[in-house]
C-alpha cells in the first residue's frame, strides 16, 4: 500500500470511529442498547480471537468495565473515558469497516487498531479499574 492510501485508510478510520462516538453517545443512557452492542463485541471477539489476539485481552477488560458501570458497581470513570470505550465498541461491531472483515489479514486491522487505540487513551481508568478488582477480590 501506497503512503497516500495509508493516509486515505486511516482518515477513513478516523471518520467512521467519530461516528461510533456519536453512536455511543446516544448508548451511554441506553443501557438496554448498550447491553446487545457490549454482548455482540465480546462475541465477536471470541470468534475472532485469533486475528486480534493483542486486543483480546482489551476486549475483555472494556466489556467487564462496561458492564460494571450498567449495573452501577463501577461508576470512577469519566464520561468522557466510558463513551470512548462504548465507541471502540461500537466500531468492532460495526458491518462498516474500513478493511472489511472477511479479507484475510487485512479484515481485523482496523478493529485492533481502534481497541488499541481507545486501551492507550484510558489506561489510567483500565489500571484503576483493575486495581479496584483486585481491591474487591481481596
Amino acid at each position: 500500500m501506497e503512503a497516500r492510501q495509508v493516509e486515505e485508510k486511516i482518515e477513513e478510520v478516523k471518520q467512521v470511529f467519530a461516528l461510533s462516538t456519536e453512536k455511543a453517545e446516544e448508548l451511554y443512557e441506553d443501557f438496554e442498547k448498550l447491553r446487545v452492542i457490549a454482548d455482540e463485541a465480546i462475541l465477536k471477539g471470541e470468534r475472532a480471537k485469533s486475528f486480534v489476539l493483542p486486543a483480546w485481552k482489551y476486549i475483555k477488560l472494556f466489556y467487564a468495565m462496561i458492564r460494571d458501570y450498567m449495573d452501577g458497581s463501577y461508576t470512577s470513570i469519566s464520561k468522557k473515558e466510558i463513551i470512548t470505550i462504548i465507541a471502540a465498541f461500537v466500531y468492532f461491531v460495526s458491518p462498516v469497516d474500513v478493511f472489511p472483515d472477511y479479507i484475510p489479514a487485512f479484515g481485523y486491522l482496523d478493529d485492533a487498531f481502534i481497541i488499541g487505540l481507545v486501551a492507550s487513551m484510558t489506561k489510567e481508568s483500565m489500571d484503576m479499574y483493575q486495581k479496584s478488582k483486585k481491591t474487591e477480590k481481596a
